[in-house]
């Protein structure tokens, strides 16, 4: 187990709550957090050597995300007489649900399906140039696409296509040249430097602040020892995604504001899904086991399994 990248991950996940709780302060850093998790979700899926069925894809990622749709689908149509936005189109409504932070999951569902039916082109030497390559022109191009205005959840899937390519190149690392791996990665870095330092793009701020974490994949337990406490904290992550919307929500009815609105949700939600774990060590899959076995439907691992 990597514990620095588990850190991360808690740290990250912070981020994202900060940036969706709408504080100004930071918030571009803070989206950074989430193409943090786009890249090492690639990564451990390219470097993984379990094969994962579809139903197994499907009963991690879309399974939650069609229960926290109906959940949060139903708080909307309390508070605003209709689930999803007015302007919303059906695409929009499949992809983004009612919740836009929910975009994720399917989002990541098919890039990790794309990645286990692509599996053997991964083998291939030139894959790492070729993934590069593509990283870099995709960041550099960031000037002409990153003021489109597209329908939800175009514009994410748009910002989040170069955090794709970054986690296949950081997957297949080891397979290519070594001398070309590491100018590929000077050339990155390079990028996103030119692009905050000439262009002053916020993709390339959000990219610096997701990939300089990505290091700890090749470099691990060098800051931080393994340690129980961290990875439990970590586990709670997936729960938080899910969750602190919700949070959000109650605390903004209660007139909490400013920076007190992300920590007070962030802090409540981390309570709220260890607290459930601590009542039900089985998690949502001892909840889902024996309607799974009446029905043949996928399997639906515990958060803690789970990697946003």
């Amino acid at each position: 187990m990597k514990s620095e990248i588990e850190a991360f991950r808690i740290i990250c996940m912070f981020g994202i709550v900060w940036f969706h709780s709408g504080v100004g302060v930071c918030r571009v850093v803070a989206h950074g957090g989430l193409m943090f998790f786009i890249i090492i979700s690639v990564y451990f899926a390219v470097t993984s050597r379990r094969r994962h069925s579809l139903a197994e894809r499907a009963g991690r990622l879309l399974v939650p995300c069609l229960a926290w749709s109906v959940f949060y689908g139903l708080i909307f149509y309390v508070r605003r007489g209709h689930v999803f936005p007015e302007n919303y189109t059906l695409p929009s409504m499949v992809l983004a649900t009612p919740s836009i932070h929910l975009w994720f999951l399917p989002f990541i569902f098919l890039v990790l399906v794309g990645i286990d039916r692509l599996r053997n082109i991964f083998e291939k030497p030139a894959v790492p140039a070729l993934a590069g390559a593509a990283a870099i022109v995709s960041l550099l191009s960031a000037p002409l696409w990153q003021d489109m205005h597209l329908a939800d959840p175009f514009t994410q899937y748009l910002y989040s296509v170069p955090a794709v390519f970054i986690g296949i190149f950081f997957g297949c690392y080891g397979r290519g040249d070594p001398l070309a791996g590491r100018l590929i990665s000077a050339t990155i870095v390079l990028s996103l430097l030119v692009l905050i330092c000439r262009f002053h793009s916020e993709v390339g701020t959000l990219y610096m602040v997701g990939i300089v974490p990505c290091i700890f994949l090749f470099y691990s337990n060098v800051i931080l020892a393994g340690n129980k406490t961290l990875f439990l904290l970590s586990s709670s992550v997936f729960g938080i995604y899910l969750l602190h919307p919700f949070w959000q929500m109650f605390f903004r009815f209660i007139g909490v504001t400013s920076c007190f609105l992300p920590i007070a949700t962030f802090v409540l939600s981390m309570a709220s899904v260890l607290l459930v774990k601590e009542l039900f060590p089985g998690g949502i899959a001892a909840v889902w086991r024996p309607v799974r076995n009446r029905w043949h439907l996928p399997l639906v691992r515990p958060a803690s399994a789970q990697r946003p």
